[in-house]
């Protein structure tokens, strides 16, 4: 489940050109939905929106460490609840692996899951 989480999330980060190299419709199908799920998101029918920007670092402090997969949980539920338009979170693929899966847990529910959109090479400084 995570896998297609993930799938259905990020494809829509491929150039238009990367779509022919795939042979297989159904990646075609995935990418051309997230493009249009994080496109009707992102359209706010003239009201206020949010979209967060996240980093989500590794932590080096063992305490952080084993808390990091409770603490990303809580702040994924944070940005649903508080209504997101999208997530846009850069960091450690763990710390994503931990969001887009609580993300994916409340598919058909309400509030829905966020679209996400990760920021891969950002070494999370803000400095």
């Amino acid at each position: 489940m995570l896998y297609g989480a993930f799938l259905s999330t990020l494809l829509f980060l491929l150039p238009a050109g990367a779509l022919a190299l795939s042979s297989t419709a159904p990646v075609s199908d995935a990418v051309s939905s997230a493009r249009a799920e994080l496109c009707t998101a992102l359209r706010g029918a003239r009201k206020l929106t949010l979209s967060p920007e996240l980093c989500l670092p590794d932590p080096t402090d063992p305490t952080a460490i084993l808390l990091r997969d409770t603490e990303v949980r809580k702040l994924s539920g944070d940005v649903r609840g508080a209504k997101g338009a999208a997530a846009c979170v850069s960091g450690s693929l763990g710390a994503l692996a931990s969001f887009v899966d609580e993300q994916a847990t409340f598919r058909g529910l309400f509030p829905g899951p966020v679209p996400v959109v990760y920021r891969p090479g950002s070494d999370c400084d803000f400095g």
